[in-house]
This record gives C-alpha cells, sequence and structure tokens, in this order.
C-alpha cells in the first residue's frame, strides 16, 4: 500500500450494494469506504474533495461501470494515485441499453460476489483462506435469494409496469418485460403518447401494481 505507516488495505466502493458484498469477505487488516450515501441518488451523485482523497490513498475501487457513475472516468483520469485498481462489476455480464441494475438480478449478484472475492485474493493473497471461507460462507445468501425469486415463474402476464428501466436483469429468466412509466431509466417526463400505451397495456394485461422505488422524482400514480 502507499502508506509505509499504515500497511492495511484500502478499499473503496462506488455505492452500498457493492460495499455491502465487500464488507461480507474482508478481514480486520482492512480498511473499507462507501463514497456515495444512502440517501443519494446513484445517478445524480458526483464525488466531494473529500472522496477524492480517500480515492488518493485506497489500493482498490470497485465500481458498477457501463455509464452508471457518471463521474468516475474524469476523476481517474485526475487521480494521482497511479497504483490503484479498478475492478468494474459490469464485466462478464450481457448488459442492456437503458437498464444498468445488473446487480439486481441475483444471479449477476452472485457473478460480482465471486469478482470482488476474486479481485481481493489477487489484492492480498496472504488472506486468501479468509476470503474463501468467508465466500462460501454468504454465497449461499445469493442462492436463496435465486430461490425465492423463482416465484416469478408463477406470473401470468408478459410485462410490468415501472417507474424507471431497473428490472431487466431480474425479470429476464422469466420472460417478464419492463415498461416504464419514464422516458429513460431513472429520469425524464414521459410523452403524452408514452402514458397512453402505458395505460393501454396495463388494461389489455389487466395489471394490478405499478413498482416504484422509494426515491423517485416521479409521482407515477399523478402521471396515470
Amino acid at each position: 500500500t502507499k502508506n509505509a505507516e499504515n500497511t492495511n488495505l484500502k478499499i473503496v466502493t462506488s455505492f452500498f450494494p457493492y460495499y455491502n458484498m465487500t464488507e461480507l469477505l474482508i478481514d480486520e487488516t482492512t480498511e473499507l469506504d462507501n463514497i456515495m450515501p444512502l440517501n443519494v441518488e446513484v445517478h445524480d451523485f458526483e464525488p466531494t474533495a473529500k472522496d477524492i482523497a480517500r480515492l488518493e490513498e485506497a489500493d482498490l475501487l470497485i465500481v458498477h461501470g457501463f455509464d452508471l457513475e457518471d463521474w468516475l472516468d474524469t476523476v481517474l483520469e485526475s487521480l494521482n494515485n497511479k497504483d490503484l485498481k479498478v475492478v468494474y462489476m459490469s464485466e462478464g455480464i450481457e448488459l442492456k441499453e437503458s437498464d444498468p441494475h445488473t446487480w439486481l438480478s441475483p444471479e449477476n449478484g452472485k457473478k460480482q460476489f465471486t469478482a470482488i472475492k476474486d479481485a481481493l485474493i489477487a489484492l492480498n493473497p496472504d488472506s486468501k483462506d479468509h476470503y474463501e471461507t468467508q465466500y462460501e460462507t454468504h454465497i449461499k445468501e445469493f442462492e436463496a435469494l435465486i430461490e425465492d425469486y423463482s416465484v416469478l415463474s408463477t406470473y401470468s402476464g408478459n410485462s410490468i409496469v415501472v417507474d424507471h428501466l431497473a428490472y431487466a436483469y431480474l425479470l429476464e429468466p422469466f420472460n417478464i418485460t419492463q415498461r416504464s412509466v419514464m422516458s429513460s431509466f431513472h429520469s425524464g417526463e414521459p410523452s403524452a403518447k408514452q402514458i397512453e400505451e402505458i395505460i393501454e397495456l396495463i388494461k389489455n394485461e389487466n395489471i394490478h401494481s405499478i413498482y416504484s422505488t422509494k426515491h423517485s422524482e416521479t409521482n407515477v400514480k399523478d402521471i396515470l
């Protein structure tokens, strides 16, 4: 590491899902920081000067990529820390246009958890046994989620209506299509034509629920 007085590994994650996964694997010799607060929407976040300082001292940065972190390329280019290893969680996953929410699929989450474990071993092979033990303990949680979500196979419709495009990876194994009220994967008021199409879909497929995130900027109920 870059500080001879502190040999602890320093890892930074871009947002909470990867902080949570990494926290399950590390030991007490690792310092872990997450730079995006929980109450901030990932698409809107910009790193602070304090965040940049953390990255200058970090050994490993775990991010999603695929343009989810709009700030990423600019910040990486500005860093003096050329030893920083960056791991992209979107690598190895078949990506879908307009929906970067790969981690919402437990199958993808399992792949990403494995990728974090492998990155930790590459960075700190002396702790391989610890990482492997933690991995074998917690990978079962992803397998349980996969089993829980298998209930979606009983859904008799072809589509669900959501406030923004976030669930393609979760729904794909069950051949369910998401239809968004918003005009993009996060924001943007829908056009009159889009509203008309969504209402028609709701009627035709007898849809009774619309799925909306807690921090949605659009009041779906009012729009429809």
